[in-house]
């Protein structure tokens, strides 16, 4: 059995997502737990970034599970989620940029001077249509399959 401990981590809601990010170790166990709304601090995911990450050029560390407790190579708004923390915690004075290392590779932040400027790049993975024969009770003019570390579904619809 495992013994109770307390753990520090911040809230933060990020373009409609909301994430727990922690900057000590999680067990991956927990963490569905952790992320549960009914009895636990609720959340989209949850993200560990690591202030030590083993070289000077690179700020902080990602990594991030979805809700379920299931890895993700990367997450678009987490990561900006985490870089404000890694900004505060920093005292990180705007405009800044910096580098964080994620399961997928290295990410670029640029944070702008005003409060709403967080911009971090990443990489499409693929792009791959939806066929054409599913029925979405939309007027969908196309539907494709874009991964970027996590797959979303985009809908163009007129």
């Amino acid at each position: 059995m495992d013994k109770m401990r307390r753990i520090k981590f911040f809230k933060v809601v990020a373009a409609g997502n909301d994430f727990v990010i922690t900057q000590e170790a999680l067990p991956e166990k927990y963490i569905p737990a952790v992320c549960n709304r009914r009895f636990g601090v609720g959340a989209d995911g949850l993200i560990h970034i690591d202030m030590k990450p083993g070289s000077r050029t690179i700020a902080f560390g990602f990594r991030y599970w979805n809700r379920d407790g299931s890895v993700a190579g990367f997450c678009g708004n987490g990561a900006r989620a985490a870089a404000m923390v890694y900004a505060m915690v920093n005292g990180l004075s705007r405009p800044c940029c910096f580098v964080f290392r994620a399961d997928d590779g290295l990410h670029k932040v640029v944070m702008s001077k005003d409060n709403n400027g967080v911009y971090v790049s990443f990489r499409i993975r693929s792009v791959d249509p939806v066929p054409g024969d599913v029925n979405w009770d939309l007027p969908v003019r196309e539907a494709v399959l874009v991964n970027s570390g996590v797959p979303h579904l985009l809908l163009r619809i007129p």
